[in-house]
């Protein structure tokens, strides 16, 4: 089970890197809505936080959290930058 969970959560945290390279090397965030990635990343800040909460971590869905948080905080910094 320990790595189904490392395949899903390693998965969804590479999903928005496509997006991130596409804004890093054109420095555009163009067809992405603020809204949609205001919604992500306090879907995934508070997710973290929740997780954090527990006694024990879950370490497949704390790297999801941390990789989604970080990148979509570069995709929301870019946008409104």
């Amino acid at each position: 089970m320990e790595a189904i969970g490392w395949i899903s959560s390693l998965s969804l945290a590479i999903c928005a890197w496509p997006q991130i390279y596409t804004t890093w090397k054109t420095g555009k965030t163009d067809g992405i809505s603020v809204g949609f990635l205001v919604c992500w990343f306090l879907g995934e800040v508070t997710g973290l936080i929740y997780l954090i909460g527990f006694d024990t971590i879950s370490m497949p869905l704390l790297a999801n959290y941390t990789a989604n948080t970080l990148g979509v905080g570069y995709l929301l910094w870019k946008k409104i930058r």
